[in-house]
């Protein structure tokens, strides 16, 4: 079972909580403003707010009517008051039956109408004596508006605030979990051990694995050159170890010559080893050079993918000729060409080459051939050298450079190097990735 998270983007994450955010701010608003005019309601209901404000409306009409000696049906007249003072809703009614209403638009007075309004406004009803008699008014101009828009916006400002505040609650956690990413930073800069955390299942979770991944990765560069610093000291005495002694022999055998200088035949023998030992140093810094080569990634250029029989005939050809002069004998009988391609750094064959004579010519036994043969796998192609190792020999025991050199130019050739060896025998395959653009069959 795979106890992986399912991936949710921070977009889609914020998506979800601005809409379910949005949704629960309507739902707030509609609530409190509802709530907020329910208790309006009630208040202007229930206390003398409308009179005490209906009051010097009503005042106004009753020294309008006293002065114009209006009658409660004289519609014309209490229109122009209604205009004049820009009122929303005014009645004039007697017992309940509907006299005057500022919404009728007609050209008539109205014929004592029953109206359903007054059994809603009566509460509000004001006395004021016409000049036909007494009669009721409802005087109205919206002086609760106000306050209703003051409630709405009461309502929505709260509704919006409930909305801000569901957004910060659903990203604190992230907001907290950047700021813990921030801080472990700050700390990884000179502590590279502890491990970023990784918490949730969005782009921060990613950035923290790849902050990890990146971690790891530095800390393997850092122990790769911690032990790359260390193989090289013990190259570095190792080669001072190997070149003191061909230096000391070279020093004695010079010392040796200066002495025996009438002595032509001594003479003769003394340089012919001083020139030994000379090659033994020269050899020696060479293998030192392919070392420090090989280690630098940028020197190798793969060429153009070619036949195996193209990109390595000229280097095998040498390796058996200089075998041969060296007094070896080489089976090549299992030497076989496919038709595949590779890609090879010609400067590091011939480096891997040189190597690979130098140090047959060190170690191996003359009386058993040099084998030499191709093997093939489904991703690589293989030369493999065989050789038995002399019983006895009167070189010094290096530090294994040459081979170390071939393994890693192998490895910037993005191929490799099995090597067996034993105190009978050394066995080396050089494999050559094959070019994935050729198919792969036997010649």
């Amino acid at each position: 079972m795979d106890n992986k998270k399912k991936f949710i983007s921070l977009k889609t994450k914020l998506t979800i909580s601005f809409f379910t955010g949005m949704l629960i701010s309507v739902i707030s608003f509609f609530i409190l403003f509802f709530l907020f005019k329910l208790l309006l309601d009630d208040y202007f209901f229930n206390s003398t707010f409308v009179m005490d404000q209906e009051k010097k409306y009503v005042d106004s009409l009753q020294a309008y009517v006293t002065a114009g000696n209006v009658a409660a049906t004289d519609f014309l007249a209490l229109r122009r008051w209604t205009k004049q003072n820009d009122v929303t809703i005014f009645s004039v009614s007697r017992e309940r039956v509907l006299l005057f209403d500022n919404s009728y638009t007609g050209n008539a007075p109205l014929s004592e109408t029953d109206a359903i309004q007054l059994h809603k406004t009566w509460k509000f009803f004001c006395e004021v004596i016409f000049a036909d008699g007494p009669a009721d008014v409802y005087i109205h101009k919206n002086y609760q508006k106000n306050f209703y828009l003051i409630a709405t916006a009461i309502a929505a400002g709260i509704s919006a605030f409930f909305w801000v505040l569901f957004l910060t609650f659903s990203f604190s956690k992230r907001i907290k979990y950047v700021q813990q990413l921030q801080q472990e930073v700050a700390v990884h800069q000179t502590d590279l051990e502890n491990v970023f955390t990784e918490n949730g299942n969005d782009e921060l979770t990613n950035l923290a694995g790849a902050l990890n991944h990146m971690r790891e990765a530095l800390l393997k560069s850092k122990r790769d050159e911690m032990l790359r610093k260390k193989e090289q000291e013990t190259l570095v005495l190792g080669m001072a170890h190997d070149l003191r002694t061909p230096l000391t022999g070279l020093m004695g055998y010079l010392e040796l010559g200066k002495r025996c200088q009438g002595d032509q035949s001594k003479m003769d023998a003394y340089m012919d080893k001083t020139i030994g030992k000379t090659n033994q140093i020269r050899e020696l810094s060479d293998k030192l050079f392919d070392h420090f080569l090989s280690n630098d990634e940028k020197t190798c250029v793969l060429e153009a993918p070619a036949a195996t029989d193209y990109a390595l005939g000229d280097f095998l050809s040498e390796l058996c000729s200089q075998l041969e002069v060296s007094g070896f004998q080489v089976d090549s009988n299992g030497l076989k060409w496919f038709d595949i391609k590779i890609r090879i750094d010609s400067d590091f064959m011939g480096r891997i080459i040189n190597n690979l004579i130098s140090n047959i010519e060190k170690y191996a036994d003359k009386n058993h051939p040099v084998t030499l043969s191709s093997l093939l796998s489904k991703d690589y192609f293989g030369i493999q050298l065989g050789n038995r190792i002399r019983e006895s020999s009167d070189e010094v025991q290096g530090t294994r450079i040459g081979v170390q050199n071939v393994e890693k130019m192998m490895e910037q050739m993005c191929g490799r190097s099995d090597i067996e060896r034993n105190q009978s025998s050394f066995l080396i395959i050089l494999w050559f990735p094959i070019w994935l653009d050729n198919l792969v069959k036997n010649s």
